[in-house]
């Protein structure tokens, strides 16, 4: 079986239709007073700016010697700490061997210089004094009760003892 011939021209779309003409673009013609003009505003501008940041580099010089000392002065002061092996619960047991069983008051430090239980808050206070991230804490109970706070503090792993190097 065949099939109809069709023509030519109809598998093709229709022709386009013929462009306009474009206007040609008319511009002002030029004008070099008024470009002139908009230069020297933007230059105005600009040294407008350029008299403000004058003045503020002018401030910053003045502060930065006092700025700068002052950052000295607090590195000279701020010493570099460094983490140590603390005491065992076992080692400050030992160590409070020899004193009294009855009721005082303890201080636990259990992070400072030297970790450990304390019958002053004047030693406790030696031991945390501008230490990094201090803590300690005081019982009205007996030693053992001390001991057993600082065994907790160990075991949770709360225990920390700072050693300061000096620059």
């Amino acid at each position: 079986m065949q099939l109809p011939s069709t023509p030519a021209n109809m598998n093709q779309p229709p022709p386009a239709a013929p462009l306009a003409p474009v206007p040609a673009l008319q511009l002002p013609p030029p004008n070099p007073r008024g470009e002139l003009m908009a230069v020297l505003a933007n230059v105005d501008h600009l040294v407008v700016r350029a008299r403000k940041l004058n003045r503020a580099v002018e401030q910053i010089q003045k502060a930065l010697p006092a700025i700068l000392d002052r950052l000295n002065e607090e590195e000279a002061q701020d010493n570099i700490w460094v983490r140590a092996v603390a005491k065992t619960p076992a080692e400050v047991a030992a160590e409070q061997a020899n004193a009294p069983d009855g009721t005082q008051q303890w201080w636990i430090v259990y992070v400072g210089r030297e970790p450990g239980l304390y019958s002053t808050l004047d030693a406790a206070v030696a031991q945390t004094n501008k230490c990094p991230n201090q803590q300690w804490r005081s019982r009205k109970a007996d030693k053992r009760e001390a001991l057993d706070y600082y065994r907790a503090r160990y075991e949770a792993n709360e225990v920390v003892k700072w050693v300061e190097l000096l620059p």
